[in-house]
């Protein structure tokens, strides 16, 4: 009896914040891990090698890649991406080559799109009455058609602690993403003593879209504070504020 477990690894997020070169997927490894389309550029390549010690069976798929209003990301399928071929099979310890081409181009904001890069089950049945379990990969490869003319661009806004929490956003005002790498919440008492300090994970923050965050602070350490610096870091830039406090913000 033959058992596959398709396991659709959240491999996004490590693809993210991976450093540049290639990125281990379970069965296969990835290089690059992002492709970035130059105004005028229409084709790019994807290595895709073999780490197992059987055939892997892949299946490549295309998707438009956006953020609602709550910066959840959407994606629907989309012709503007061609992946070629669409089905591989690579033996053990191979590479192959995955050519992506685009159909659309460069405009005044980027274009953002994900590669899904998904392992099938192949056709091999153990003998006898053994049974196999099988992990299947499925990972996505962000691919941005970068503009003519790129702007970064972000800030924090409509900071507010009311009955004790601490509400903020912050707004990509750009016109390409960027990648939240840590949000920081520090308070402090009149002292400057550290009374709080949290931080949060990010994720990427498309251009136009705004990331809201919300952090309660116990009334025993709001009380105390005097202020809140509110610090984010993103891959291309730091950016912080500040915000005065008084017991009154604490009531609830």
């Amino acid at each position: 009896m033959n058992y596959y477990q398709s396991k659709s690894l959240l491999l996004s997020l490590i693809l993210a914040i991976s450093l540049p070169g290639s990125v281990l997927a379970a069965n296969f490894t990835l290089s690059p891990v992002r492709l970035f389309f130059q105004p005028g550029q229409k084709t790019d390549i994807i290595n895709i090698k073999n780490n197992s010690v059987e055939d892997i069976k892949l299946q490549v798929s295309s998707f438009a890649w956006s953020q609602d209003e709550n910066t959840k990301d959407v994606i629907t399928k989309t012709k503007d991406l061609i992946a070629f071929p669409k089905l591989l099979s690579i033996p053990p310890g191979e590479t192959r080559l995955l050519r992506i081409g685009s159909r659309t181009n460069s405009n005044n904001t980027e274009k953002l799109y994900r590669i899904y890069i998904e392992e099938l089950p192949n056709s091999h049945k153990p003998t006898g009455n053994q049974t196999s379990i099988r992990t299947l990969t499925k990972a996505g490869i962000p691919v941005f058609i970068r503009p003519h003319i790129e702007n970064t661009e972000g800030n924090i806004n409509r900071k507010n602690l009311d009955k004790g929490i601490f509400n903020f956003s912050f707004n990509n005002n750009g016109n390409v993403h960027f990648m939240i790498r840590n949000v920081r919440v520090k308070g402090m008492d009149k002292a400057n003593n550290k009374i709080i300090d949290r931080e949060m994970a990010g994720w990427y923050l498309h251009p136009g879209n705004s990331k809201t965050y919300s952090l309660s602070i116990p009334k025993q350490e709001c009380v105390k504070l005097s202020s809140i610096e509110t610090e984010i870091t993103t891959d291309s830039f730091t950016t912080s504020e500040h915000l005065d406090v008084n017991a009154s913000m604490c009531d609830t």
